[in-house]
């Protein structure tokens, strides 16, 4: 009976994993690719199981989105209701199907031309809405007709469309906004900007396409922190070992140095190979890859 095995290296991606998003790294690439020449078998017969290999799949993916500021998977984020305030409309769990996430501040200085919001995660998937609010958090206006996103870098800028300005009471001076609803002397102020947007990629092909060089970089984090659990699970702390004739005699050499882990080379290896990645792409990426580690 052929083995039959799935991952973009046996060229049978699984699209079905997370949800039919399809799987960045599948368990068998872990297995047979990273880990290759190790049965991930304990001395004791314990095994290393594909649900366990995904969890640190799952774990590589999200430092790695953590550390670079971006999105892989496809994600929801609304914004967060103020105290004493209901969103109605919203579908599915929090934190299952969606996120919270906290509105944008209003800063004079940063709107003297035009409105401009960073995002906190890209690439910009889709815009579903922007609402402006004032400093009492009453909505002035839904100004998402405004908007002109760049979807890469995950950011919006906006500036009113020919006729928009009487809906909004914002005076355009040379130098800055006046929001005038409340008062000429109010400058900056919390939460003005109520953002509902998807960030990350449509499926797994559309990532591999773009940024198809952070699977190896998923993979390989991976695979550090599976091989140093597997070697400590395998022979913790042995450096060395003989035995002697028919086993009248044993002898064994133990270290506590982290350099002498049973794969201690290939971790090293996949190490410099993370490390010289961020350093040729650092104005592509932002961030250094440390927590996970």
């Amino acid at each position: 009976m052929a083995e039959c095995r799935k991952g973009f290296a046996f060229n049978d991606p699984d699209l079905t994993a997370n949800g039919n998003w399809g799987a960045i790294i599948t368990p068998d690439e872990l297995r047979y690719v990273y880990a290759f020449g190790n049965d991930l078998v304990a001395p004791n017969a314990q095994v290393i199981t594909d649900d366990t290999l995904k969890w640190y799949i799952d774990n590589a993916v999200q430092n790695v989105e953590r550390d670079l500021k971006i999105k892989l998977l496809k994600r929801i984020y609304k914004y967060r209701p103020g105290y004493g305030e209901t969103r109605n409309g919203l579908t599915g769990d929090e934190g299952i199907d969606y996120e919270f996430e906290e509105a944008y501040d209003f800063n004079r200085k940063e709107y003297q031309n035009y409105i401009y919001i960073k995002l906190r995660r890209r690439p910009l998937l889709s815009l579903d809405s922007v609402i402006f609010k004032d400093v009492a958090g009453n909505q002035l206006i839904d100004i998402t007709q405004w908007v002109k996103p760049n979807y890469e870098k995950g950011s919006l800028e906006f500036f009113p469309n020919q006729g928009s300005l009487d809906a909004l009471p914002i005076y355009l001076g040379q130098t800055f906004f006046g929001v005038t609803s409340f008062g000429a002397g109010v400058r900056n102020y919390p939460d003005a900007f109520h953002v509902d947007y998807t960030a990350g990629f449509t499926n797994v092909l559309t990532f591999r396409k773009k940024w198809g060089e952070l699977i190896n970089v998923v993979g390989k984090l991976a695979a550090i922190n599976l091989l140093a659990d597997y070697g400590d699970g395998r022979a913790a702390a042995i450096a060395s070992s003989s035995i002697g004739l028919a086993g009248i005699s044993e002898s064994y050499a133990t270290t506590m140095s982290a350099t002498s882990a049973m794969f201690g080379a290939r971790i090293l290896r996949f190490w410099d190979d993370l490390k010289i990645f961020y350093k040729n792409n650092k104005d592509k990426y932002s961030g250094i890859l440390i927590a996970a580690l």
